[in-house]
């Protein structure tokens, strides 16, 4: 079936219905079912055409989605990575400053940890929940590169 003159032919059916039927006892709905699929058809395909003209090329799956979700969090790692690295860069201060940032980044990788299970506990089950956890994990990594950034910059503007 042609989803085009079948999705126009709604239209016709809803006129009809809208404008020229006696009473709605006398319409046949049940004949309006394929035309309601084309319509259904229709809204589906606009959807993806929309979507990729607005977004580009997104996954469509959930699979898809979690696996992007995951993506975007290693590339904020590795940002965050670099960042670190910058503090523990050869020649930096290996004193206290060193010890304490080693340790508020393990507290802080568990607090993250934690939150992200906060998010989405997998104990729930749900197919949805990688991505969730991920998308929590990518945005607290942004946040801790942007204040390790922050202190890197004051550090900087010290010497």
């Amino acid at each position: 079936m042609k989803c085009a003159p079948t999705f126009s032919r709604l239209f016709d059916l809803r006129h009809a219905a809208c404008h020229e039927a006696p009473a709605p006892a006398a319409l046949q709905f049940d004949l309006m079912l394929p035309q309601l699929l084309a319509a259904r058809d229709f809204v589906h395909a606009m959807e993806e055409v929309l979507t990729f003209k607005l977004f580009g090329k997104v996954p469509l799956t959930q699979t898809a989605m979690n696996l992007e979700a995951g993506r975007r969090f290693d590339l904020a790692q590795t940002d965050m990575d670099k960042a670190l690295n910058e503090f523990r860069r050869p020649g930096a201060d290996n004193s206290r400053g060193l010890k304490l940032l080693n340790s508020t980044q393990h507290a802080w990788e568990r607090y993250r940890h934690l939150q992200c299970i906060f998010a989405f506990d997998p104990e729930g089950g749900g197919s949805i929940g990688p991505m969730i956890r991920s998308a929590e994990a990518e945005i607290l990594t942004i946040e801790r590169t942007n204040d390790l950034r922050r202190f890197l910059d004051r550090k900087e503007a010290e010497l």
